[in-house]
């Protein structure tokens, strides 16, 4: 939820400065995109390979690495009927 929060902000942010009055497509794929990249340039080889485990298993490793993830908002819990985890869906996007 914090993150759809600051992609509406930024888009909005982007809007205004471009003297626009909405938000469209084409500015909300690109404030997405900025995320994305902001999100993988922290990312090292061994924490990509614990966030496709936990997307795979919807489970949390029992590793450093992922808890590193969870506090950075990588990997993210989910309650329903029970609690599950996933990688974080903005890094997954094409």
């Amino acid at each position: 939820m914090r993150d759809l929060v600051w992609l509406v902000q930024e888009a909005t942010v982007e809007a205004e400065v471009a003297g626009r009055f909405q938000v469209d497509e084409t500015l909300a794929q690109t404030t997405v995109a900025a995320a994305r990249r902001h999100y993988q340039a922290r990312l090292s080889p061994k924490y990509r390979r614990v966030m496709q485990k936990v997307a795979e298993t919807h489970r949390r490793t029992d590793d450093q690495e992922c808890d590193e993830l969870l506090f950075g908002n990588f990997i993210l819990s989910y309650i329903n009927q029970e609690i599950w985890f996933d990688a974080h869906s903005i890094l997954w996007q094409e």
